[in-house]
């Protein structure tokens, strides 16, 4: 079994898919992680690569595939922006998690996290958003405003990741796929 944990920026999704697989003893994947290390290789910044991978669908591809792999073997937890979606694309069976919150909620988590500005923060989220929905249209004609995919949709506005991750593993055990 997989279980998914989506989220944007700042949703609590990287926080709450450790707890999850530490409390699970499974596997934790990273999709940013595996993002990062592309992006390393090709001897990007972040930033860089990002917009890089804008105009180039490979990349989008290559990382599909590298979590795609990464997920046949079971017993996972991977985080990532749409990654419930993609599982579920191709036709792996998973639990797919969707952490939600409000823009300014999502902005105020990164600012303490990266100590940033929150303007910037705001306008870096939001095209960041614009950008992704662009390219898994364009790649997967998948809406990723459309929750209805979704097993779960948590909204983290006032939880802690401890508590969401208690939310997911009721409905685990609720659902029989873990005791």
């Amino acid at each position: 079994m997989i279980i998914t944990v989506g989220g944007f920026a700042g949703s609590g999704k990287s926080t709450v898919a450790n707890i999850i697989a530490k409390k699970l003893g499974w596997r934790r994947v990273s999709t940013g992680d595996v993002f990062r290390k592309l992006a390393k290789e090709k001897e990007m910044p972040l930033e860089d690569f990002n917009e890089y991978a804008e105009e180039h669908p490979e990349i989008d591809r290559e990382l599909d595939k590298k979590i795609l792999k990464m997920a046949e073997n079971g017993k996972a937890v991977i985080d990532g922006r749409l990654i419930g979606l993609l599982i579920k694309k191709n036709g792996l069976s998973c639990i797919s998690v969707w952490l939600d919150a409000p823009l300014e909620v999502r902005a105020k988590r990164i600012v303490k996290r990266e100590n940033k500005e929150y303007q910037t923060v705001i306008k870096e989220i939001q095209r960041r958003e614009t950008s992704d929905w662009q390219r898994f249209w364009d790649l997967y004609t998948i809406d990723i405003n459309d929750l209805s995919g979704y097993s779960l949709v948590i909204d983290t506005t006032y939880k802690t990741p401890d508590e969401i991750a208690a939310i997911v593993l009721k409905k685990l055990e609720d659902d029989n796929v873990v005791t």
